[in-house]
């Protein structure tokens, strides 16, 4: 036995046991929604079969160019570890990993991504992971030696023809299943996840070229009203990982408002939608022209957004991020962070690593009205960020009991973990609240409009989904409708010339995050812009 394994494989060999072990063992997901789709009893199908077949072909003619010689072994262990963590997400957190997630993966700060890194997660990569490397690494390989030249791109040739050919033994079925279920692909693994780490990198290097930032609105002027001696005082909050069905106030069963509810006047939009299902996609769209059809982070990198518009046009535009960073849209305005906030707000609402969000309206308070003229303050939140829902709120908030105190969430019941949530959704009630009644401070020298929205939604176990970032073809509601919340000092209604019953007729209708850049220009501008549509401005239709 000893010299049977003592013997030096062909060095082609490894590569095929990785892409079979991955296609049979590391993509569970694949093949539940595959018994799913296709209706098949069993795996020995002629179909399941060939498809088999054409993965472990497609992955080891890919396998073949990363075995390079003397390093081969080590991008094989490379490619074992990523297939297993992408397994344990897709598995059991029902997490796409595209080029969406690996903007996500890159973008947020180490606290947020160490509250991923569990005990459960630690196991799953040491047994599917770790176990395969090591192995990998005491069976011998020969080298290839020159031959490698030749031998490999005439395997590679090989591999895919042997996939051609599996697939086309049963194409018609094929064509007609990945027709119905787009959905399939996207759970390939690692296939789908290196695919889009690349995708991401590519648009990363484009992005980065020194191309000139496009201006937006060039012919934007500020708006001239009679009543200048008030001058404009706009408050948006972006709310983070807020899912609308939990807000009291758009009917959720449990008190999460209780604050919000008692403040006269407030309007909540119940039919509110994100431009995508996470921070870093759906932040610039939010605040960019681009409508959601025609928006990729990419585009939006390269032109001015509202912002910075607002701030052209003489607007004091300041933002306050009590979050990971603005995704590069605060980038050319006033900008305050968490790691600069007043020694008396880290004393009072921050630890070591973040803050709770009644940093903001305590921060924030200081700014208005700092200086003459309209200004426009944005408070970014950490919100209801998971999978830590039990640390965004102090014990105070702790009203919904159990709650989830782990961060490998699905180990928890799901009323512990919406009990969590939802403790997340009565503190921002709060923060909220404090916000309004900080405004209200100035609202005998200042028109005063208070507008929040959440940058998408979160998902709590739903059909075995959990937190957010799933492609927008197929995430749940729960990750992209939203909490839209609106409220103006009944001065501001009769500065700005609003209709206030109006407003109040129109909280059923469709909004989005395409809305904001057009409200906030119509709001600030006199509204003659070539870009600016009043379809889009949430306040146009009750102008008057």
């Amino acid at each position: 036995m000893y010299r049977i394994f003592s013997r030096k494989m062909h060095w082609a060999l490894p590569p095929l046991a990785v892409a079979l072990y991955i296609t049979l063992f590391l993509n569970q997901t694949l093949w539940e929604l595959w018994r799913t789709a296709t209706g098949a009893p069993h795996a020995a199908t002629a179909a399941t079969f060939a498809v088999m077949v054409a993965l472990v072909m497609i992955m080891m003619a890919g396998l073949l160019l990363l075995f390079l010689p003397r390093i081969g072994k080590l991008m094989l262990v490379l490619v074992l570890l990523v297939a297993a963590a992408n397994d344990y997400f897709s598995l059991r957190l029902g997490i796409v990993v595209d080029d969406a997630m690996v903007r996500n993966i890159f973008e947020t700060d180490w606290q947020e991504a160490l509250a991923l890194v569990t005990q459960p997660l630690v196991k799953h990569l040491l047994i599917y992971g770790g176990i395969p490397s090591l192995v990998l690494a005491w069976v011998p390989v020969r080298p290839a030696g020159w031959q490698w030249c030749w031998q490999m791109p005439v395997l590679v040739l090989m591999s895919l023809l042997v996939a051609v050919a599996a697939l086309g033994v049963q194409y018609k079925f094929f064509q007609l299943l990945f027709r119905e279920h787009r959905e399939l692909r996207l759970h390939i693994n690692p296939t789908y996840a290196i695919y889009s780490l690349v995708k991401y990198g590519v648009h990363e290097e484009v992005s980065s070229s020194a191309l000139p930032l496009q201006v937006v609105a060039a012919d934007a002027r500020v708006t001239h009203r009679p009543q200048r001696n008030r001058p404009l005082l706009a408050v948006f909050v972006v709310g983070e990982t807020a899912r609308a069905d939990h807000f009291s106030l758009n009917g959720y069963v449990r008190d999460t408002n209780p604050e919000l509810g008692r403040i006269e006047g407030l309007l909540s939009f119940n039919n509110a939608w994100s431009c995508g299902t996470s921070t870093a996609e759906s932040l610039p769209c939010m605040f960019s022209d681009l409508p959601r059809a025609a928006y990729t982070p990419e585009k939006a990198a390269r032109r001015q957004n509202v912002l910075d518009v607002l701030e052209r046009v003489g607007i004091d535009v300041v933002w306050v991020d009590n979050n990971s960073g603005s995704k590069g849209v605060a980038d050319r305005v006033s900008y305050l962070s968490r790691k600069k906030f007043p020694d008396s707000e880290i004393r009072a609402y921050c630890g070591s690593d973040e803050c709770f969000d009644e940093v903001l309206p305590s921060v924030a308070s200081r700014l208005f009205g700092e200086k003459p003229g309209d200004q426009l303050v944005v408070l970014h939140q950490m919100g209801e960020h998971g999978p830590s829902y039990h640390l965004r709120h102090p014990d105070a908030f702790r009203r919904f009991e159990p709650e989830c105190e782990q961060n490998d969430v699905f180990n928890c019941s799901q009323e512990a973990l919406i009990n969590a949530y939802d403790n997340d959704i009565l503190y921002t009630d709060h923060v909220l609240a404090s916000v309004i009644a900080r405004m209200r401070r100035l609202e005998k020298t200042h028109d005063l409009l208070f507008f929040y929205m959440s940058d998408h939604g979160e998902s709590l176990g739903e059909n075995g989904i959990y937190l957010h970032g799933a492609p927008w073809s197929i995430a749940p509601d729960a990750q992209k409708h939203v909490p839209l919340l609106l409220w103006m000092s009944d001065q501001a209604y009769r500065d700005l010339r609003i209709n206030k019953t109006c407003m109040m007729n129109r909280l059923n209708e469709s909004v989005d995050h395409d809305h904001i850049f057009h409200t906030l220009l119509g709001l600030f501008t006199n509204r003659k812009s070539d870009v600016y549509e009043a379809n889009l401005d949430v306040l146009a239709a009750c102008r008057g």
